[in-house]
């Protein structure tokens, strides 16, 4: 008896399935991963800098919320109610919404006409952290303790 060894495939013979570029990633893509953080995009000197005015809050207040944030998905703090049926926490807000001066500071950093809206990380009742959302990473941009980048009209 006579063994047969079987053939390797020709190189030269075509394909059956064609590889297809994966289309470019979205926020969608990274909903269920854990809330990364970075302060690249971070200003250092508008009023709502990362500057000497903050005096202690970075370490009493907005590290020991990122670190919450960090043992969440981004699906489950952009579904942490507010309460009361008024909404969602923390959510992505148009920069066309922000207010004037807000966005007068987005203009001198370059960064108003790059991005069509700011992602806002609620802290307690009026404190938030502004940024870009970046492909799964919040990319700080503004501690704003008073909530005036997007301040809420009296109902």
């Amino acid at each position: 008896m006579s063994k047969t060894k079987a053939k390797k495939p020709s190189a030269n013979l075509p394909r059956t399935k064609k590889k297809e570029p994966r289309s470019e990633w979205t926020e969608r893509d990274f909903e269920h991963f854990t809330v990364s953080w970075c302060f690249s995009m971070c200003d250092c000197e508008g009023r709502w800098g990362f500057n000497d005015a903050l005096d202690g809050a970075f370490w009493n207040e907005i590290l020991p919320m990122l670190r919450e944030f960090g043992r969440k998905t981004w699906e489950e703090v952009k579904k942490e109610p507010k309460g009361a049926g008024k909404g969602t926490k923390s959510h992505p807000i148009s920069i066309d919404a922000i207010s004037k001066e807000a966005q007068d500071r987005l203009r001198a950093l370059r960064y108003f006409d790059k991005y069509e809206e700011l992602f806002s990380l609620r802290l307690d009742a009026k404190k938030r952290l502004y940024g870009i959302r970046e492909l799964g990473v919040f990319r700080i941009l503004w501690y704003d303790p008073n909530h005036e980048v997007y301040p809420i009209s009296p109902k």
